[in-house]
């Protein structure tokens, strides 16, 4: 991982992405375990290769793909329209 991929994944909106996700199983009464964030090393930098790990209490996973364009976006409010709806197919997927 380099540099760049560390810090967008710590960055203001890889951080509002994953607090939108526990907001949105809370909504859905879904329990969750820590979520926590991993790449795709052998996709292109600017593909999906940004992966929201999730695991529900239910043990049912998904992996929420993002690329580094969709996390910098999140803070807009398109990309937060648009993150909200992938984010909410994947959980309602983990019922």
């Amino acid at each position: 991982m380099n540099r760049d991929d560390m810090l967008i994944e710590k960055s203001e909106g890889a951080k509002q992405i994953e607090t939108l996700c526990y907001d949105i199983a809370v909504e859905l009464g879904l329990e969750l375990e820590p979520v926590y964030w991993s790449l795709e090393f052998v996709k292109p930098p600017e593909s999906e290769r940004h992966i929201l790990d999730v695991e529900a209490k239910n043990g049912m996973t998904t992996e929420i793909r993002f690329s580094r364009a969709e996390i910098e976006a999140f803070t807009t409010s398109p990309g937060k329209e648009i993150t909200e709806k992938k984010i909410r197919m994947e959980l309602e997927g983990l019922l």
